[in-house]
């Protein structure tokens, strides 16, 4: 699953300041890094962190280090189109003429004196593409930076990967997580029990942006009917054709339920920490841990496939008629 764009003020995203600071302290020094590569967990702020970073670099009054809002380069930054700034946003395959025409931008005159190109989702590049960025990146032209963000940094090739800088980008604690929830959803005028923040936050996996693009997609009217289709469907209440189908209306979700469940089962203490889950958890401890894992190990591969299958429904619901025998 990719996140939905999520829209935050970066100074409210505690956990990503000091990488800010310390990123943009390279940009601003004597010798910057021509390619960033930023990587790591999805949804732990990574295009939020290069879209600052961005601002930063392109600001020209920067104020204790942060964008100063007023000047023509921030204005541009604001209004959505900025002459010194070419973003591939990777929504979908990255095509080699993307790439192409980095090359044409690297031709042109910046207005701030230098010029930035953004890669989001860099390994969604096929092969050709990934070819081309490696041209430029050989010979990059001294006014041209780089910033690329991945989530899966291993499908990379390494020759890309060995002309950028590499910078991990940390997951926050999950009380430092929980926190940025509340806050948010308290600023929109929601008000939402930390319980099940707590929970939104575990299916997640502690990646607050994707627990927040989840309540952005309607997860609290979606979460009481999908937890109660996948108890049916273990407890063999309903068909695994009927039950699939309800949990593909919302396919990402229940991709997370169904992981972080399976996943629980084997960890008691994280189990404990959600009593309102345990007439599911007692189904599958019901089921011996070695088929548990052989699911697991199965529904992993079904996810890594969605990308390139058009329908998913087949997979899955072969996989519950094979785990419920």
């Amino acid at each position: 699953m990719e996140d939905k764009v999520v829209a935050v003020n970066f100074q409210e995203v505690p956990w990503l300041q000091k990488d800010y600071h310390e990123l943009l302290m390279r940009f601003k020094g004597q010798k910057p890094p021509h390619a960033l590569m930023l990587y790591g967990k999805e949804g732990v702020g990574k295009v939020c962190l290069a879209d600052a970073l961005v601002s930063g670099i392109l600001c020209r009054e920067l104020k204790d280090g942060l964008p100063c809002g007023v000047c023509q380069s921030c204005r541009w930054i604001a209004s959505g189109f900025h002459p010194d700034l070419y973003e591939i946003k990777g929504e979908a395959e990255i095509k080699v003429d993307e790439i192409r025409n980095i090359q044409q931008f690297a031709r042109l005159t910046p207005e701030t004196g230098k010029k930035v190109v953004v890669i989001k989702h860099a390994d969604r590049m096929n092969l050709n593409a990934a070819n081309s960025l490696l041209k430029v990146l050989e010979e990059p032209p001294t006014d041209l930076f780089f910033i690329l963000e991945s989530s899966s940094i291993e499908k990379l090739p390494i020759t890309v990967r060995s002309r950028c800088q590499d910078y991990f980008v940390h997951a926050p604690s999950v009380e430092e997580a929980l926190f940025f929830l509340q806050d948010l959803t308290v600023k929109k005028g929601q008000q939402i029990n930390a319980e099940v923040l707590r929970l939104l936050l575990a299916i997640s996996f502690d990646a607050p942006f994707k627990a927040l693009s989840y309540l952005e997609d309607n997860y609290l009217e979606k979460r009481g009917n999908l937890l109660q289709t996948i108890h049916d469907l273990l407890s063999r209440e309903i068909s695994p054709a009927k039950g699939v189908a309800a949990l593909l209306e919302s396919e990402d979700l229940s991709f997370s339920y169904l992981f972080f469940l399976l996943t629980s089962s084997f960890e008691e203490a994280r189990r404990s920490l959600f009593p309102n889950l345990e007439a599911i958890f007692m189904i599958l401890l019901n089921m011996p841990e070695k088929m548990r894992l052989l699911q697991y190990e199965k529904l992993v591969e079904i996810n890594r496939l969605r990308s390139s299958q058009t329908r998913t429904d087949w997979a899955l619901e072969a996989w519950f008629v094979d785990f419920l025998g």
